[in-house]
């Protein structure tokens, strides 16, 4: 697809400061996206979590509080939905068991951050159904790829 053939999101990269206008940032740990009134906060495993683990790091609670503050400051109310992804490693079942796992621990330490707010969340796992990039081109893996589709999508809508 050209850039000019559909309209695309602005997209932040977080700790740059710089604005991107296309589909997704590619590169980084963490990325913003917004379409309308919809805000998508995407934060890459390794960032959160120790290889094949569940449990998040100090490092993810401290990124995890940050963006706790953003929905302090624009959320419009509704549910906050957490999807967890992996890639295409290992069988189908157990990466859909690790994303949920992955989503509802991003929920737990999301619901300390934010107590005493009226929110409500979703956390669903995904498992390798929902790619951002292809794992496997030309019959090569693609280790960057599989990197960044392993992660934790927050999606939650904004006040106008």
């Amino acid at each position: 697809m050209s850039a000019t053939s559909a309209p695309t999101p602005a997209t932040k990269r977080f700790g740059t400061g710089r604005h991107r206008h296309h589909a997704g940032a590619r590169t980084g740990s963490q990325s913003e996206s917004k379409q309308g009134q919809t805000v998508t906060v995407a934060l890459t495993s390794d960032v959160l979590f120790a290889l094949d683990k569940y449990t998040l790091t100090a490092k993810a609670k401290q990124r995890l509080r940050t963006v706790a503050e953003k929905i302090t400051a624009e959320w419009a109310g509704g549910p906050i939905r957490i999807n967890g992804h992996t890639d295409d490693q290992g069988a189908d079942d157990y990466n859909l068991q690790l994303s949920l796992r992955r989503a509802r621990a991003v929920q737990q330490a999301l619901q300390e951050a934010l107590s005493g707010q009226p929110v409500t969340f979703e956390a669903k796992g995904y498992g390798e159904a929902k790619p951002k990039l292809p794992d496997i081109i030309d019959a090569k893996p693609i280790d960057a790829n599989r990197a960044r589709n392993r992660r934790v999508e927050i999606v939650f809508s904004v006040k106008e």
